[in-house]
């Protein structure tokens, strides 16, 4: 379940520690974990949410907040490791 309520009201700090542990710490842990793996002409596709690159919609902000942070960071993660490429 995702934490669905306005932003101004504020979402309890075990629910967003969830959201955020589905939605960016798991899947980071993942493919840190596969790095030993990724070789040279590796391909890593993220498959999102086009919530993710929508504006700011009425109580979506943590979902959405979530999901374009794992965005940019496996963007990051990417573009530092030599040979490996993402999709």
């Amino acid at each position: 379940m995702s934490v669905r309520r306005r932003a101004l009201d504020g979402a309890p700090r075990a629910d967003l520690e969830r959201l955020l542990a589905v939605n960016v710490t798991g899947p980071a842990r993942l493919l840190l974990a596969l790095r030993p793996a990724l070789v040279a002409g590796s391909v890593v596709v993220n498959v999102s949410s086009v919530s993710a690159r929508h504006v700011g919609a009425p109580r979506w902000g943590a979902y959405q907040g979530s999901k374009a942070a794992f965005d940019l960071w496996v963007q990051a993660a990417v573009a530092e490791w030599p040979g490996v490429r993402g999709a």
